[in-house]
């Protein structure tokens, strides 16, 4: 994209414009672009890692077993729903702006975020 379009420059403002598109879509792919969609994806995308750190230490409290076993279950519970709101919020965003426009960013986004359309079914909540 970027070589095709310098070559085609017939100007250095041109060229410069070619450089700036190819840079604004490495950001778009990094989810680091100042936009106020990428920055709610980004966001989210970081709450659902957030969470994953706290499943990881609650499955280290798991392991030592000395805790209150109704206590690990509603902390379960909690993070659970947690993480299927999160995802579900995500997916409703990219949903959206698939709606809107055909961007393969976000295609790519979405496949990466639901491979099994699990959280895009209407039952995957109802578990």
């Amino acid at each position: 994209m970027l070589l095709r379009d310098i070559d085609k420059a017939s100007s250095i403002q041109e060229a410069i414009a070619a450089h700036d598109r190819y840079l604004n879509s490495i950001q778009r792919q990094c989810l680091v672009v100042p936009d106020k969609l990428w920055t709610l994806i980004s966001g989210r995308i970081l709450s659902v890692l957030a969470l994953a750190v706290q499943l990881q230490n609650f499955s280290w409290r798991v392991s030592r077993l000395d805790e209150n076993p109704a206590d690990l279950e509603m902390d379960l519970g909690g993070l659970q729903d947690s993480f299927y709101d999160a995802n579900r919020f995500l997916n409703q965003v990219i949903t959206s702006k698939l709606k809107v426009g055909n961007s393969r960013s976000i295609q790519h986004l979405a496949l990466m975020l639901d491979y099994n359309q699990f959280y895009a079914s209407s039952n995957s909540y109802n578990i």
